[in-house]
């Protein structure tokens, strides 16, 4: 049984508050475990972790909220994410948001899939505000050091003729 104390939970519902677009609505956290340490600034929510903000849906195995001033300025999100928006599913091995460029990065074996088309890749990019979303693959300078987008697209075919 998780237990904490009223000032922790005050506090973690005041940071909470701030994550993603704050326009969108609340946010909710659910996971097995949950261990805040107020000195690192940080929260790690363990365990069958879902994140939930309108129609955006994270799945993780750990989640770690990094804060300052009680405002959330990073969330890692370590081990099989998988994100839901809409219609979509991106999945990926892991992620992490960032607050001054509002954008949710989901990192390494990247599988973008909508209706029977899938997208493969490195990172695949979204941005909360701009709603735009990237995918591509790691590059070190001018060098390419992992794959290419591979793309799968469902063809309909016209029977009539």
């Amino acid at each position: 049984m998780l237990k904490l104390s009223f000032f922790t939970l005050f506090f973690l519902l005041n940071v909470s508050a701030h994550a993603f677009d704050s326009s969108v609505g609340d946010i909710s956290i659910e996971s097995e475990n949950l261990d805040i340490d107020i000195q690192a600034k940080k929260a790690d929510f363990c365990g069958k972790v879902i994140v939930k903000q309108d129609n955006i849906k994270i799945s993780t195995d750990k989640l770690t909220l990094f804060f300052q001033n009680k405002k959330i300025e990073k969330i890692d999100f370590s081990n099989n994410v998988k994100l839901q928006m809409f219609d979509k599913l991106v999945l990926g091995d892991r992620a992490e948001y960032t607050k001054n460029n509002n954008t949710l990065k989901i990192i390494d074996n990247v599988k973008y899939k909508s209706d029977n088309n899938e997208i493969t890749g490195d990172i695949f990019t979204y941005n909360l505000k701009t709603k735009r979303s990237k995918l591509s693959s790691k590059k070190e300078g001018n060098k390419k050091i992992k794959g290419r987008i591979k793309a799968k697209f469902k063809v309909n075919k016209d029977v009539s003729s």
